[in-house]
């Protein structure tokens, strides 16, 4: 008989807990096409340095992604690749923040907090493995989306409001759920419900990840979080009512 107090876990806390999973949903998630695979991380570049709304950043940005691509969507991010980093636990989050007056922080930080506040998806819960880090502002990177090490860092320029930060903050989150919770069956579900099945689901190295199911899952992810505002998904349109009940429902645990 199912001990009653663990039915309404999540499969991520689950998995914290040691706890077997016996949801009917799909568990397995591929395996490494070559064991010379040595790092994983997805990056939102920027391509200037001036950058007045969300919609200009958006549309100048350039994502680029270190994940191999895998036409089989059955495949899933690396587990343990060695050389670049992902996003960590609820403990170091909220050490990451310390407990002293919002403007007394550095305006980085300051940001960041604010941006953090504008999303509603209980990401501490469902991920507590991962953590999210706001740090100045570092040449041509606007995110970081580091898996092995289960941490989203996100680099605060001067010129980014609350808001243009939280749509960069929602697009990682969306990479954290679908390397963490998603699996091949799912991703089809999410490629074939959009339209977008003929694309690959890991961009090529160096890559603009707009075109792939992995940054049109975390674009659409950021849409339902705040806003379409800025999306910039070149696969399909901002997700439609359909879509984000499916969204919700992967992003789910």
């Amino acid at each position: 008989m199912a001990d009653t107090t663990t039915r309404g876990l999540g499969r991520a806390e689950r998995r914290r807990l040691g706890i077997p999973d016996t949801s009917p949903r799909p568990v397995g998630q591929g395996f490494w096409i070559a064991a010379s695979v040595a790092a994983a991380g997805i990056a939102v570049l920027a391509a200037g340095d001036k950058l007045d709304t969300l919609g200009e950043r958006a549309t100048a940005g350039i994502e680029a992604a270190e994940l191999i691509e895998l036409a089989d969507r059955d495949a899933a991010a690396p587990a343990s690749p060695t050389t670049i980093p992902l996003d960590v636990g609820t403990e170091a989050v909220r050490s990451s923040r310390p407990a002293v007056a919002i403007d007394d922080l550095p305006d980085h930080e300051r940001v960041g907090r604010l941006a953090l506040d504008e999303i509603s998806y209980p990401w501490e819960r469902i991920l507590p493995e991962w953590t999210i880090e706001f740090l100045p502002a570092t040449d041509g990177l606007y995110g970081l989306t580091l898996v092995p090490e289960r941490r989203i860092e996100i680099y605060v320029r001067a010129d980014q409001s609350p808001g243009m930060v939280a749509h960069v903050v929602a697009h990682e989150l969306g990479h954290a759920v679908d390397v963490t919770l998603n699996t091949g069956p799912e991703r089809r579900r999410w490629s074939e419900l959009r339209g977008i099945a003929s694309a690959p689901w890991w961009p090529e190295s160096g890559a603009n990840d707009f075109a792939t199911g992995a940054g049109d899952f975390a674009e659409s992810f950021a849409a339902w979080q705040v806003g379409p505002a800025g999306f910039r998904s070149t696969l399909a349109d901002p997700p439609n009512g359909a879509e984000i009940d499916l969204l919700a429902e992967l992003s789910a645990g």
